[in-house]
């Protein structure tokens, strides 16, 4: 039975994937389709190379509008950017792809601009957050997987954080780290609140964190709850599987959880 949840959860995983856009450092964005800048006074250019003339510096966040991909590339970021023909401000010309979101979320007045690195066999996601009449913040955060997709939340009831971003790592197959990573806006800086850990082996064992808001069902007026459950299937035939649970409420102390998880569970 617990090989068919197993299934029923990455399946579950998969679906919710579809409705966002999957993140991964060779992402090429559509025709037509309206994007933001991920980078701080990007030069449009006349042509797709660096030695060309430049029409206009652009501002982070501004959105252009997609024209075309050409067969131009440049190393960036770790991997071989294209450039795109794009329209901005009324002005055609060429910008290159590294410099544009992969991704956007926008919630309130915040724009959140995502965006991955390859550094020594290693991912990174880059994350700038943008707010009126304010300069942009940016964190860095090493990832467990090449590909994920992002979502906006409020404050999920925590009265400390403005608003959060959820790096939800992509687990489509058996055996492959889940988890991902929550970020949290207190309205000066962003902050990698935490991570978790989600990964399964159907017909041998799981291993499943997760964290509940107090705006949550099952939530906690002003606390974090934490749920971590290790489970390991002994028998097919007898329905045999062994689990073992952890519960545990946290509280956002500005800038970390208390107390930590990670720390109090290695004592």
């Amino acid at each position: 039975m617990i090989r068919y949840l197993l299934i029923a959860f990455f399946i579950g995983a998969i679906m919710n994937a579809q409705d966002n856009r999957v993140v991964h450092g060779k992402y090429e964005f559509k025709a037509g389709a309206i994007e933001y800048l991920f980078g701080d006074n990007v030069k449009l250019r006349s042509e797709p190379k660096t030695t060309s003339k430049v029409f206009e510096l652009l501002p982070i966040a501004s959105p252009v509008k997609i024209l075309e991909k050409t067969d131009s590339f440049l190393a960036f970021n770790g991997f071989d950017s294209p450039w795109y023909k794009v329209e901005c401000q009324g002005k055609t010309g060429y910008v290159l792809g590294g410099l544009i979101a992969l991704d956007h979320k926008k919630i309130n007045d915040d724009i959140y601009l995502v965006t991955i690195k390859s550094e020594a066999e290693n991912s990174f996601a880059k994350t700038r957050l943008v707010r009126a009449n304010a300069p942009y913040v940016e964190i860095v955060n090493k990832l467990e997987t090449t590909e994920f997709f992002v979502k906006a939340y409020d404050n999920r009831g925590l009265e400390e954080v403005v608003n959060m971003l959820h790096i939800d790592y992509m687990a489509e197959a058996c055996g492959v780290e889940g988890g991902g990573i929550y970020l949290f806006n207190d309205g000066e800086s962003l902050v990698k609140a935490f991570e978790y850990s989600q990964i399964s082996d159907a017909g041998v064992y799981w291993f499943n964190e997760e964290y509940l808001f107090p705006s949550d069902e099952d939530g906690v007026v002003a606390k974090i709850v934490y749920k971590k459950e290790l489970g390991s299937y002994q028998d097919e035939e007898t329905n045999w599987f062994e689990i073992e649970k952890t519960q545990r409420e946290l509280e956002w102390m500005g800038n970390k959880l208390v107390p930590d998880i990670n720390v109090e569970e290695t004592k």
